[in-house]
């Protein structure tokens, strides 16, 4: 096993500053961004309805099989 044998070899330590990530993540600087838009909401509106729909005119039936 590999740390079998380095477990012997002489170690060296070295004064690095490792910077520690922020908790948060970073995309959660831009949430609610849209918060208020009425642009937006009328966009988000027609993906849902889209998805809602029953309108398979748009799928290709030969890609699925």
């Amino acid at each position: 096993m590999v740390t079998d044998d380095l477990k012997d070899e002489p170690k060296i330590l070295l004064g690095l500053d490792v910077p520690i990530k922020d908790s948060q993540p970073s995309w959660m600087q831009f949430a609610g961004v849209f918060k208020d838009d009425p642009d937006f909401l009328e966009i988000m509106e027609a993906i849902q309805a889209e998805r809602n729909s029953d309108d398979e005119s748009e799928v290709d039936p030969s890609y699925y099989l």
